[in-house]
């Protein structure tokens, strides 16, 4: 689970290094996605640059309510049965893991210390956790 402080830090760093940029982290984000894994590039269908905005755009959603995640689980549960009918699979989401930290570490500079890199993991971790989960409880459903 996510402790205070590194919600503070998650909070803190999205707010100062990310946020003023977003455009910018998106378009690099799906550039480090696809150099880690070009078969990802398959899974989007439409214009890269549209998604980058609405990967922003969600990564906004959740920093905005990280301190109230079980008002999350709705968002959660919807993104991750998208996700599933996109075609992503488990492994799929350890490489947007890696590619999350290469841009946070290259936006962040001398300030991705340590303390920082392990509140931003286990923040993304919590979050794909219930994701996942999420997306498995409703297709049992269904």
């Amino acid at each position: 689970m996510l402790s205070s402080t590194q919600l503070a830090i998650v909070k803190d760093t999205w707010a100062r290094k990310i946020q003023p940029d977003l455009r910018n982290t998106g378009d690099v984000f799906y550039l480090s996605l696809f150099e880690l894994d070009p078969s990802l590039k398959e899974l989007f269908k439409g214009d890269i640059t549209e998604q980058s905005q609405k990967f922003m755009n969600m990564m906004q959603t959740l920093m905005d309510s990280l301190d109230k995640v079980d008002e999350l689980v709705p968002v959660l549960e919807n993104m991750g049965i998208r996700h599933v009918g996109y075609g992503v699979q488990d492994e799929d989401y350890e490489v947007f893991g890696k590619a999350l930290m290469k841009v946070l570490a290259q936006k962040m500079g001398s300030e991705f210390t340590d303390d920082v890199r392990d509140a931003w993991q286990t923040t993304y971790n919590v979050l794909i956790d219930k994701m996942k989960k999420d997306a498995e409880r409703a297709a049992s459903l269904a």
